[in-house]
């Protein structure tokens, strides 16, 4: 397997709150509010020739889910690089998953050269707030994830 890079975000913490100790950085890992229960079996399961490693969903919206992507330099600069303006997600106020959608437009727009895996191997468990109404996200077993763990091992080529 090639090397994976996995980013975490690293913050000095206000006064008044105690100290971050540090620990493994798999027991660590975070992507903004959540927290990616699976994401070993995530990564081991990539793809070793993907350039862009994500997971697309067609109902209800045709998007990319931005919770997680793996790249390599050439999907960066390919894809990512100089694209954040368009994957805003304060660009039509009250729409949450205008980044996703706008994201999933440049993604299937991409030139041939760049390898693209549109679906994690594994249904990733996430748990956490979601940042734009601070509801829950999912759990292992919360209806949601049970249905898109169901549905990928049944039935693939549906994308939920």
């Amino acid at each position: 397997m090639r090397n994976v890079l996995l980013l975490t975000a690293t913050v000095t913490p206000p006064s008044g709150v105690p100290s971050l100790q540090r620990t493994n950085p798999t027991q660590r890992l975070r992507t903004g509010r959540y927290k990616i229960k699976n994401i070993v079996d995530l990564v081991r399961s990539r793809p070793p020739e993907a350039d862009i490693y994500c997971h697309f969903r067609d109902f209800p919206h045709a998007l990319c889910e931005l919770f997680l992507l793996s790249f390599t330099h050439h999907g960066f600069r390919s894809v990512i690089e100089g694209s954040y303006r368009r994957l805003r997600n304060d660009v039509v106020p009250g729409v949450h998953s205008n980044e996703e959608i706008a994201f999933r437009r440049l993604a299937d727009s991409v030139s041939s050269d760049v390898r693209m895996v549109r679906r994690f191997n594994r249904t990733p468990i996430v748990e956490g707030k979601r940042g734009w109404d601070n509801s829950a996200y999912s759990g292992k077993w919360h209806p949601k994830i049970a249905l898109r763990r169901v549905v990928g091992t049944l039935a693939p080529w549906v994308w939920i």
